[in-house]
């Protein structure tokens, strides 16, 4: 076994409760309404814009949120009013290089994390951070560019 097999192992082991299903629109209140500390994991495969709602109706009870957005430049609008919406800190954004890039060279697939209580770090981020890693280690890793607006 490797360390991220025993790791894997031991944190869905000491889990509560763990749900691996198809999601579709109501699913997520009736999965967490009597839970709380939830942290969720959302790839749906371009279906995670028909739950965005339901998310943000039920995010007092989820401490983490990992998501896959697809088709980024056709959805750019819908994902940023969530992330405006959504009362957790956005703490992570990863190009996913299995998508393309678009006419501005973003892409078209990003994963975005998001946690209730971020552990602010000292001093200076190296970014890409060292867990970082290609979603497709056979393609090149897309790097993304900001913009002060």
């Amino acid at each position: 076994r490797n360390l991220y097999t025993i790791l894997d192992y031991v944190f869905i082991k000491n889990k509560i409760k763990f749900y691996k299903k198809k999601i579709t629109k109501g699913d997520v209140q009736e999965i967490i309404k009597n839970l709380d500390k939830v942290f969720l994991k959302v790839d749906i495969e371009g279906n995670e814009y028909q739950i965005l709602e339901d998310i943000l109706e039920v995010q007092k009870n989820i401490s983490a949120l990992i998501i896959e957005f697809h088709d980024v430049d056709k959805n750019r609008d819908i994902i940023e009013n969530f992330i405006k919406r959504f009362e957790l800190k956005l703490t992570h954004i990863h190009p996913n290089n299995y998508g393309k890039l678009d006419k501005n060279n973003d892409p078209v697939i990003i994963e975005l994390s998001f946690e209730k209580y971020p552990k602010i770090l000292d001093g200076n981020v190296k970014l890409p951070n060292i867990l970082d890693q290609r979603n497709n280690i056979e393609k090149k890793d897309i790097y993304l560019k900001f913009n002060e607006s």
